[in-house]
């Protein structure tokens, strides 16, 4: 999941808790998804609402191989003009077997 400063927490925890939920599904196999949080930087983000999430790492450290590439909507306007987070949406579609948008996520594409 790629997230931002401004990012609506609900289109960054929703998502990813359908996703846990499948890999709950059968906790006798291996994880279906690998879920992480990734951000400008690891570590603590304010959401839209000011709860804050914590990233567990930043853009830079995108897999070389992704399975699904979400990326959360929310501050539009602060998302447009993020371009190390358009950059990591680009980098990270180019290596996605899929690619979903949560809300207004793809619009900061660039």
């Amino acid at each position: 999941m790629l997230a931002f400063e401004g990012a609506q927490i609900l289109d960054v925890v929703g998502p990813m808790q359908m996703l846990a939920a499948v890999n709950d599904e059968n906790p006798a196999a291996a994880p279906v998804y690998s879920l992480r949080l990734l951000a400008e930087r690891k570590g603590p983000f304010a959401t839209s609402g000011g709860v804050s999430l914590v990233a567990d790492a930043s853009y830079a450290a995108l897999p070389k191989s992704i399975h699904t590439l979400m990326v959360a909507g929310g501050s539009i306007e602060r998302a447009l003009r993020d371009r190390k987070l358009a950059a990591a949406v680009r980098a990270g579609a180019a290596r996605a077997e899929r690619v979903v948008s949560i809300c207004t996520g793809l619009a900061c594409r660039g």
